[in-house]
């Protein structure tokens, strides 16, 4: 689970260099021909990484409150951003992945409710959904590289 968790990492280090100098404007903006903002994915991947693991494993969802997760879930639709709430999610788009692999480490994932995800995907336990979650942002990593060409 390791190596895929340090992907992951990778991953958001690379979408935030890559956004880095669009303006909070830019990132709340939803171009035409798009149903999602730039914040909006990046909330998304924040809210799924952790209850599709803290969540499926019944335990309380640390570092997104129950109203973040309601405003970024799969079916959601992007809103107009406050900055504050941006400055969090950007602030903790990498310490969270940092947060679930200390966690693990520390053996706090002691059971898993099995979940078939939209494509069926079986998700049975914490490393195939760590698998899973790094196939999910890659898909949004890619929106978000489409999205960022329409500035």
């Amino acid at each position: 689970m390791q190596n895929t968790y340090d992907i992951l990492i990778k991953n958001r280090q690379y979408l935030l260099q890559l956004i880095d100098n669009y303006s909070f404007e830019q990132l709340n903006s939803v171009p035409k021909t798009f149903s999602n903002s730039i914040i909006w994915n990046f909330g998304h991947m924040l809210v799924t990484e952790k209850t599709l693991t803290y969540g499926l494993s019944n335990l309380e969802i640390p570092i997104v409150t129950a109203q973040e997760i309601e405003m970024f879930r799969k079916g959601t639709f992007p809103i107009t951003y406050q900055k504050e709430l941006w400055d969090k999610i950007r602030s903790n788009f990498i310490l969270s992945l940092n947060r679930t692999v200390a966690d693990y480490q520390k053996g706090v994932f002691h059971s898993f409710m099995p979940y078939t995800t939209s494509i069926g995907v079986n998700l049975s336990d914490l490393e195939t959904t760590a698998q899973y979650i790094l196939y999910h942002e890659g898909i949004h990593t890619g929106v978000i590289q489409s999205i960022r060409k329409q500035f």
